[in-house]
């Protein structure tokens, strides 16, 4: 059901075994009618008008969630989503980081083309491994270290925020910093562990 020009979410109550479901490229504006689906584990709604994300309670096995591309400002309603692995809310309006703590098994967070200044309300998602803040607007390089104690982060991509953009070495101070990375927008660090064939 993508790019159909939909408005809104109906008639897929009689779905219920339905695991994935793929409603990007519409014009819908609100999240609803899936509270029959609680079997799906993956849902995408990118490119929409959504503005709040709203109604996924009932969808506990949800792995992953796209959300990109629409009008969401606030990040919520996903605290009974504790089975969510990864979670994607690039080109959004979101200023602010919260409301995961619930969200514990993350492993993947996109969070890129937003207006986030600071990195708060990360640390409790304990299996992150990869991080998206790309394009935001963090402007002191010292939010980072709220980022030291997340062991199992691997991967971050950071370019395209003020304060690494007027640093020319801000990659070695980022490696510096965060010494678990093995990827930097991108690029694979020194400390990657080699790739083995099996």
């Amino acid at each position: 059901m993508v790019h159909n020009q939909l408005r809104t979410v109906e008639n897929l109550s009689t779905l219920v075994n339905l695991r994935v479901l793929e409603l990007g490229d519409n014009r819908i504006k609100k999240i609803e009618n899936l509270e029959t689906l609680v079997l799906l584990e993956e849902l995408h709604f990118g490119k929409n008008k959504i503005e709040k994300i709203e109604n996924l309670q009932t969808l506990t096995r949800l792995r992953i969630l796209g959300l990109g591309a629409n009008r969401i400002s606030k990040i919520e309603g996903l605290e009974k989503l504790t089975e969510l692995k990864e979670l994607y809310l690039s080109e959004n309006r979101i200023k602010v980081i919260e409301n995961l703590d619930a969200n514990i098994n993350l492993n993947v967070l996109d969070l890129s083309k937003n207006q986030i200044e600071h990195l708060d309300n990360l640390q409790t998602l304990h299996n992150l491994k990869e991080l998206w803040f790309n394009n935001n607007q963090i402007k002191n390089a010292d939010e980072l270290n709220k980022l030291v104690s997340m062991e199992t982060l691997q991967c971050i991509y950071v370019h395209d925020n003020p304060a690494f953009d007027r640093e020319e070495n801000y990659r070695a101070k980022v490696l510096l910093q965060l010494k678990q990375l093995t990827q930097l927008n991108a690029t694979e660090t020194r400390r990657a562990a080699p790739m083995t064939l099996d």
